[in-house]
């Protein structure tokens, strides 16, 4: 004789109902409640329960994929990454998905476009946005359509802004290491190379750098001042022209402190 389960009581506390039975006490939402008519003395069979459990398992499943998306747009392979910490039956998965889906709450392609704007308007390049597209694990056939709505054109104005930002920011640094931060720094944006290359070449670099020359040389005199004076400027030369002073104008201002 199949075993069967019957309700001895039905409770509600908070939002879930208490459901006991003589094997165990149950938590359900109020859904699977008005479902399955569950009250005090209805009995089940050992599959009709199962089936009630099932459908309580994906009730509380979807309530918390749904409270996971609610504090931002995320993608199918993040969801189905929460779904997989939260469960292991790919059933339970399935239908997830597909009720999330059905509920419009999942569309990689919307998502992808609004990761797209927001780097922009961030004034990020190209490739940041196909990076992190894909570290959200999106289809690459997908991240590129997305990103043919980001052309040369729009790619060139916004570096454009970008760079003039980092030409006046950087002013204080020798030509030289101007470029070479802004070159960084414009590749770390997700910018292409060779379009960062034609900005650097329409810009007038202006060079202020002469004030910190003069303070760096007087820490590096500092710090090797119980050396020889030649071994002592040999250090010094070499280590300004790595900050990107030119040779020339690291001798000039040395010449010019000795007449001092």
């Amino acid at each position: 004789m199949t075993n069967e389960i019957q309700i001895l009581s039905l409770t509600k506390k908070k939002k879930k109902w208490i459901v006991e039975t003589k094997e165990k006490k149950y938590s359900f939402h109020e859904d699977t409640v008005i479902k399955y008519y569950l009250f005090k003395d209805k009995s089940f069979t050992e599959e009709e329960w199962k089936q009630v459990l099932t459908y309580e398992a994906v009730a509380d499943l979807m309530e918390k994929t749904l409270k996971f998306l609610s504090y931002q747009r995320r993608s199918t392979k993040e969801v189905q990454k929460f779904l997989s910490s939260k469960t292991d039956q790919p059933l339970f998965i399935e239908q997830v998905l597909m009720k999330i889906h059905q509920l419009g709450y999942l569309n990689d392609e919307k998502y992808a476009m609004e990761v797209l704007d927001y780097e922009k308007r961030h004034q990020k390049g190209p490739k940041v946005v196909f990076q992190k597209l894909q570290q959200k694990g999106l289809d690459e056939t997908l991240i590129n359509r997305v990103l043919l709505n980001y052309d040369d054109v729009t790619e060139q104005d916004i570096l454009d802004e970008v760079l003039e930002k980092l030409v006046q920011k950087n002013q204080d640094q020798p030509v030289l290491k101007q470029k070479n931060i802004i070159m960084q720094k414009l590749l770390r944006d997700g910018f292409s190379q060779s379009l960062i290359l034609e900005g650097l070449k329409k810009v007038s670099f202006l060079d202020k750098s002469a004030n910190k020359l003069v303070l760096e040389i007087e820490k590096y005199q500092h710090r090797y001042q119980n050396l020889p004076n030649q071994e002592r400027i040999s250090k010094i030369i070499k280590h300004l022209m790595t900050k990107g002073y030119s040779y020339a104008q690291i001798r000039e201002q040395l010449k010019q402190n000795e007449g001092e």
